[in-house]
């Protein structure tokens, strides 16, 4: 997993060497998010299947929106986290409710024929 979201960061590095910080930023949020989330999705794992996947999402979007911003601007910008953070939460619910729902459908389709 670390050589793939390296793999997502070097472009940026090798087309700018000035985009340093900013493909570190990239790297540590993806990969510290990602920990975050397998972690939360893991300790949830008992429980519905919505509840884990809003629950990791939380967490993973609570630390990407606060690594990324941070590194890859040298300062914590509360506002820039805080707005980060609300779209992914929103973006996630809305993707989870989505998949869920094509889920049904596609099983119901199955219970038809």
């Amino acid at each position: 997993m670390a050589a793939l979201i390296a793999a997502g960061s070097a472009p940026s590095w090798m087309v700018n060497q000035n985009a340093a910080q900013v493909a570190l930023a990239s790297f540590a949020a993806f990969a510290a998010s990602g920990a975050a989330d397998a972690i939360v999705y893991h300790a949830l794992r008992n429980r519905a299947w919505m509840i884990k996947v809003n629950g990791s999402n939380l967490a993973s979007a609570a630390v990407d929106s606060l690594v990324f911003p941070t590194l890859a601007f040298g300062a914590l910008l509360p506002l820039v986290v805080l707005g980060q953070f609300i779209a992914k939460v929103a973006g996630g619910a809305m993707w989870a409710v989505v998949l869920r729902f094509g889920n049904v459908v596609r099983k119901n389709k199955a219970a038809e024929n």
